[in-house]
């Protein structure tokens, strides 16, 4: 039990390296005036959760974009116009989990790591 546990936490200390390394890439690459929202999507346990929805809402505007966690959980919105914005992270078999007033400056990325509860199992 501990070799799988002590396996575990190597898995979750690479899929954060992985997860930084994708970040600062993508902030790299983010438009001059603009900022971003990054994050990683967990459960309980810690594993990743690929195929969340992530939503995320201009508060002024009302415009919603929409992307998918990829199979290590990580999300990434960049060059989005300085604004408050509601993140809205959804998956089957888990609670809806909702951000509000997750901030967007210029030039910089906003790191919202979530761990997200399982419903349990549906019979």
């Amino acid at each position: 039990m501990n070799t799988l546990n002590t396996v575990k936490k190597s898995l979750q200390r690479i899929l954060w390296i992985s997860f930084f390394v994708f970040i600062a890439k993508c902030s790299a690459f983010a438009q001059a005036g603009n900022g971003g929202v990054n994050g990683l999507v967990t459960d309980s346990s810690g594993a990743a959760v690929s195929g969340a929805v992530v939503q995320v809402q201009n508060d002024s505007t009302g415009v919603v974009l929409s992307k998918t966690t990829n199979k290590v959980g990580v999300y990434s919105f960049s060059s989005l116009p300085p604004a408050s914005y509601q993140v809205t992270f959804t998956q089957k078999g888990f609670d809806t989990s909702v951000h509000n007033d997750v901030v967007v400056t210029v030039d910089q990325g906003f790191l919202l790591a979530v761990t997200v509860a399982g419903l349990g199992l549906v019979t």
